[in-house]
């Protein structure tokens, strides 16, 4: 049945997820992320000051809260808390993440490029334009949308620019058509299917 929310103060939707015990939690442009039962009542919010712009759960259903003002941290969504924040980027909103292969976590900051994190070693990098590549290939713009994983290991990102690809595996970027990158062109979504072809919206 559908329910409606209005009448909650919240404020604007910036992420939505499902947890693993079918809660849905939201994440409001300015007040702390809000744990909505199956039956449609408030459960838990996140504690703090923390207010949460993006959501992600990884392989091993831990879930993942990228902030406002920068940094990504897990969310304990049992208890309603925040673990550790890596403050690599600091001042930075974090605007969406995805995982590859290795468990590595990537997001994006906006305006600045994006970033990778790897929970278990600890491993921090980030890549703007400005960052050389092997290939030659760079990333052509900072302002980044929307990110997806490929079967193969390849990070797709798209920007106001058009799109980019970076291999994961080889740690370079990857040349894509011309015809990507045109002129006016902004990559506002992506997202991978189950035959290997990777969707965007512009």
């Amino acid at each position: 049945r559908f329910q409606d929310y209005r009448g909650f103060s919240g404020g604007g939707i910036s992420s939505m997820l499902v947890d693993r015990d079918g809660n849905l939690w939201t994440a409001f442009n300015n007040n702390p992320a809000t744990c909505f039962g199956r039956d449609g009542q408030i459960r838990r919010q996140l504690e703090g000051q923390s207010f949460v712009s993006c959501m992600f759960m990884a392989a091993d259903g831990k879930v993942w809260a990228g902030l406002y003002n920068g940094g990504i941290a897990s969310l304990d969504t049992r208890t309603g808390t925040l673990g550790p924040l890596e403050q690599h980027d600091r001042n930075s909103l974090v605007q969406c993440m995805v995982q590859d292969q290795k468990g590595n976590i990537y997001y994006t900051t906006r305006g600045s490029g994006f970033s990778m994190y790897n929970p278990v070693t600890g491993e921090y990098r980030h890549w703007s334009k400005t960052s050389d590549s092997a290939s030659g290939a760079k990333l052509d713009n900072d302002w980044i949308n929307s990110m997806a994983v490929d079967e193969g290991g390849l990070l797709w990102l798209g920007h106001n620019s058009g799109i980019s690809c970076y291999d994961t595996e080889a740690g370079e970027f990857r040349d894509v058509p011309s015809e990507l990158n045109a002129s006016g062109t902004s990559c506002s979504l992506l997202i991978c299917d189950n035959n290997g072809r990777v969707w965007a919206g512009t």
